[in-house]
């Protein structure tokens, strides 16, 4: 895997994906300036802070963002060089929170990693309404159509709070894997990865009761398997709930029957007593579930 202390003394340019004129423009922001970098052919972007950063923080701190895109899935297997010369050749972007990235059935010009933030997925149905397909933070990717050429994105990408993506151009990225057996294997196997993970999904959205899927939510975000705990909800009830398959005021009601559980939702903290009784309960058989009304 590649190593950020690898890339501490190295310059990143970002090569600058020509965006389509599409409503996604207008909500795309970037909270860094841009300037021409001389001497490259077409568009070429070097990143240039709004503000200078503070020393040492600021250095710190774009290292941690390489070293998240360098722990992502497509670098699994490559080497090290390789890595480097994606990650050279893409551009970071932060967004606001409500950012469309990109929209369903739009050209898949890119490959997305997540630095910072999260970003959801979704699919707009025929009669307007949204489902949410995936949810993404740190290292994960999305957008993987773009690997193949002349594909479209089967579903859009918003972010859900104030994040940072790593976006690597289609044409790039298929010429890197078209040189790289390595990266092909890398790409396989992260998109196996999102398969497995998404087949576990919909199999608590089908055999779980909606406690038992809140349950499910809470314990991904602990980091222990026993004791108490307190967990930050990472993005809005609405969008838990929407991703959990259920409508937001099932979910008021799920949250105060966890009660039962030692769950307490304060604002977006999630206070659970004991981690092993939750997770007794996540795992029960989901008829004494149902028979207990939760």
């Amino acid at each position: 895997m590649l190593r950020c202390s690898d890339l501490q003394k190295s310059r990143f340019t970002f090569f600058a994906q020509k965006f389509e004129e599409s409503q996604r423009q207008t909500k795309l922001s970037t909270y860094c300036d841009t300037k021409l970098f001389p001497g490259c052919t077409g568009t070429h972007y070097v990143q240039r802070p709004s503000q200078p950063a503070a020393g040492t923080k600021g250095r710190c701190r774009m290292d941690c963002m390489f070293e998240t895109a360098c722990e992502a899935a497509i670098f699994q297997h490559v080497s090290k060089d390789n890595a480097l010369n994606l990650i050279k050749n893409s551009v970071m972007r932060r967004v606001n929170r409500g950012a469309s990235i990109f929209l369903q059935g739009e050209a898949a010009h890119s490959l997305f990693i997540v630095l910072d933030g999260w970003i959801k997925t979704y699919r707009m149905t025929p009669c307007g309404n949204e489902a949410v397909v995936g949810v993404f933070t740190k290292s994960d990717t999305f957008g993987e159509e773009a690997a193949v050429p002349d594909q479209t994105f089967l579903a859009g990408a918003e972010a859900v709070t104030e994040a940072a993506v790593l976006q690597i151009e289609s044409e790039f990225l298929s010429k890197a894997m078209a040189e790289d057996l390595a990266l092909c294997q890398s790409m396989l196997s992260g998109a196996l990865h999102q398969k497995s993970c998404l087949v576990q999904h919909v199999e608590q959205l089908k055999s779980h009761t909606a406690g038992q899927r809140i349950a499910d939510f809470l314990l991904s975000l602990c980091r222990d398997e026993k004791g108490n705990c307190t967990v930050i909800l990472p993005y809005d009830k609405v969008l838990i709930a929407a991703w959990l398959g259920m409508k937001p005021e099932s979910l008021s009601r799920a949250f105060r029957r966890l009660r039962l559980y030692g769950v307490t939702i304060k604002k977006n903290h999630a206070v659970i007593e004991s981690v092993e009784r939750l997770l007794d309960y996540a795992d029960e058989d989901p008829a004494e579930a149902w028979s207990a009304r939760v």
